[in-house]
């Protein structure tokens, strides 16, 4: 009998990465089971990670090339059937419709595995296809179109430092269930319980009492209200000078903009809009701006909602605002040094940006080609030896597409005809 092994992995479910041991025999894994010196995970791991590898075996796993049928059914075909018929179907959608007809859809799996997703991007350059859609293209693309808005690029996300915060304000998101998408902690539940066992607050705002609301302190919201709390947050800290004005001076541009922005947020229309009254929206801007650290952070809810790209900027205004960006305890860039070295933000962090993430594409100030307006200032720049920039929407280009009225569907979320050719990501939320 073949002898077994026990293997070091890691989980690809979801993004914690919950560390595992895998008994393997002749190359077939019997057992998944947590890691206990995982530094992240320390043991820990969902019912998912461990009964994965029973995928392998399922009998409906699919292992050959299917061709549905006229009645519904499917009927196995060989590797060389299926692409010569994907292969000329492909060429007649061409001829007749364009490139622009085909698109490329990939899920989750795939982002796994990284010789798929570099030949998965081959394939939509080789097809000369703009329509390169995934998971992301529904369930996060506020936070890439947010970035490219107020970062310059879309690859450029902070992430909340749970570990180390004093403050937590999480949005329509439940990290208990999800084990934090889009903040790459291990135990998430064990990391967000020691913030208030160190004195520290965790406020969940979320229409439903979620596993994660039940945990902590619970503010129930309107459904699609996010802009207004946030908004109105951002008005009681500048009304009461709650912000942070070395952070503002040497991290952003366009701040007048911002303040301009936040007073169309008033206090009185915020509470009707969201369902959570004056007093506790201005407490909630109190308690985070006076934290010694805070970071602000929300995801499928807020993300999937009607303004999801402007919940996303307001969100990460907050933290600017409040001195929380590139901070520890804050939200961070996923650098170490990045984090432990915030006044070395300016020439040393845009270099390194240009040479991880191609930032030097998106250095451009993007101008509203039918105003003129200044929008959107690209960010991490160097200025002299300044910290890199963050950049705010212009209120003169708020008022010249709409203003008020408008400032939800036509300034952030983009569409109506309104040009965002610099920025175009942003027309496809």
């Amino acid at each position: 009998m073949t002898a077994t092994v026990e293997k070091k992995t890691f989980c690809g479910i979801c993004e914690a990465s919950c560390g595992l041991i895998a008994t393997v025999q002749a190359d077939r894994v019997l057992e998944l089971r947590p890691d206990p010196d995982h530094p992240a995970s320390r043991g820990f791991a969902c019912s998912k990670g461990v009964q994965f590898h029973n995928v392998v075996t399922d009998p409906d796993r699919v292992l050959y090339p299917m061709r549905r049928l006229p009645d519904g059914t499917f009927a196995r075909a060989s590797w060389r059937e299926a692409f010569d018929d994907i292969g000329a179907r492909l060429r007649r959608e061409q001829r007749e419709h364009g490139n622009e007809a085909i698109g490329v859809l990939w899920g989750n799996p795939i982002a796994w595995n990284y010789a798929a997703a570099v030949t998965t991007v081959g394939l939509a350059a080789a097809l000369g296809t703009k329509h390169h859609y995934s998971s992301a293209s529904i369930d996060v693309n506020n936070y890439w179109a947010a970035a490219h808005i107020m970062y310059g690029a879309t690859a450029i996300n902070l992430l909340p430092d749970f570990a180390d915060t004093h403050f937590a304000l999480i949005l329509g998101a439940n990290p208990v269930v999800s084990h934090g998408s889009l903040v790459t902690t291990g135990r998430i539940r064990d990391v967000l319980l020691d913030i208030p066992a160190r004195g520290g607050q965790v406020v969940v705002v979320d229409p439903r009492r979620t596993e994660t609301a039940t945990l902590f302190e619970h503010v129930p919201i309107l459904p699609g209200a996010d802009p207004w709390l946030l908004g109105a947050m951002l008005g009681v800290m500048f009304r009461e000078d709650l912000i942070d004005q070395h952070a503002v001076r040497t991290q952003t541009a366009g701040i007048d903009g911002l303040r301009e922005l936040a007073r169309l947020f008033d206090l009185e229309t915020a509470a009707a809009r969201s369902g959570i009254d004056a007093a506790t929206i201005t407490q909630l801007a109190r308690d985070m701006a006076a934290a010694p650290t805070a970071c602000a952070y929300g995801r499928c809810g807020a993300s999937l909602g009607k303004f999801s790209t402007l919940t996303k900027f307001l969100l990460d205004a907050l933290s600017v605002v409040t001195g929380n960006v590139d901070r520890r305890g804050g939200m961070v860039l996923g650098r170490e040094d990045v984090a432990r070295r915030p006044t070395d933000i300016g020439p040393q962090c845009d270099k390194r940006f240009d040479q991880n993430s191609g930032l030097d594409r998106h250095m451009q100030r993007a101008d509203d080609a039918r105003t003129g307006q200044r929008f959107a200032v690209a960010v991490f720049r160097a200025q002299g030896h300044q910290a890199g920039h963050f950049g705010f929407c212009d209120i003169k280009f708020l008022a010249a597409i709409g203003g008020k009225a408008n400032v939800f569907n036509d300034v952030i979320v983009g569409h109506r005809g309104i040009p965002f050719q610099k920025i175009g990501y942003v027309s496809y939320i």
